[in-house]
């Protein structure tokens, strides 16, 4: 029986100055969350030009390298919102890919005869070819960590930039970057209910290792309270609020309980003056209201 042919690499090289995008990555999750993307672009390499990612290689992955899932998969987010991995890829495929990876595998594999090859996850036109550098539409947004031969000249880099700068502006016309659309799911609460949901942000962020939450993560937990009723929402994360207990439960555990919440349940009314101080509250049960 024949041996089936290598698809992965043994190397790859990586520059010593990082674009912009990878130090934001090491700003927000520190080294930690540099390593983790380095570890995620060993794991693509070692098998080819793209790697699946489903729940299942997170959890292997967060094992193998003993670090936190939770904080694997924000690193991951913030990597698919600055476009070092394809976005569309990774929603259609549950691939992590993109075109400097591509491009680069094509490079180091070009004098092996037989490579494997997905058509559906390729970014630019042919892997099999050597002197063929065309990408597609959509690799032009994405890159990696090895810049390309010549990336660095100043035309080049203003080109860059420029198509940075229309696709902002295209995403910002349609309302389809990440703050406008937290800002749509935040304009759905009222000024009390907001500080309620903020400080079940905070407590989220207080589960996290760096004590922050990625604007992706955000994102997701608004999806998932917006399929409730606002005052059912607000019902049932007071109650995981004022639940000390349940604060290390992480927000899956909080969805539940506004889950199971029913709308029509309310608080008791309170005496006209009822205020939080002890004495004041003896009055009121003493001299009524």
């Amino acid at each position: 029986m024949a041996r089936p042919n290598k698809q992965g690499v043994d190397y790859f090289p990586m520059d010593v100055y990082m674009d912009d995008k990878f130090k934001f990555i090491e700003v927000k999750y520190k080294l930690e969350g540099f390593a983790i993307l380095i570890k995620l672009f060993q794991k693509i390499y070692s098998s080819g030009f793209w790697c699946r990612w489903t729940n299942d290689e997170l959890i292997l992955f967060s094992d193998e390298n003993r670090t936190n899932f939770e904080l694997v998969q924000e690193v991951i987010n913030e990597a698919l919102e600055r476009g070092i991995f394809s976005k569309k890829l990774y929603d259609k495929y549950n691939i992590l890919t993109s075109r400097g990876i591509q491009r680069r595998y094509k490079e180091i594999v070009r004098r092996r005869k037989d490579v494997e090859i997905v058509t559906e996850y390729l970014l630019i036109d042919n892997i099999k070819g050597v002197n063929d550098g065309n990408m597609s539409e959509e690799g032009q947004h994405d890159d990696d960590i090895i810049p390309e031969e010549g990336q660095h000249d100043d035309d080049k880099n203003e080109q860059r930039k420029q198509k940075g700068k229309e696709t902002e502006t295209k995403q910002k016309q349609k309302g389809n970057s990440i703050p406008e659309k937290l800002s749509s799911f935040r304009s759905k609460y009222s000024g009390n209910d907001l500080r309620i949901v903020d400080s079940f942000l905070e407590i989220i962020a207080n589960t996290r290792k760096g004590g922050k939450v990625s604007d992706g993560v955000i994102l997701k937990i608004y999806q998932d309270l917006d399929q409730y009723p606002v005052e059912q929402v607000i019902q049932g994360l007071r109650r995981f609020n004022e639940k000390p207990e349940y604060h290390d439960k992480g927000e899956k555990y909080a969805i539940g309980i506004v889950r199971n919440t029913k709308p029509e349940e309310e608080e008791v009314e309170k005496p006209e003056f009822y205020d939080d101080n002890y004495f004041l509250n003896r009055r009121s049960k003493h001299y009524g209201s």
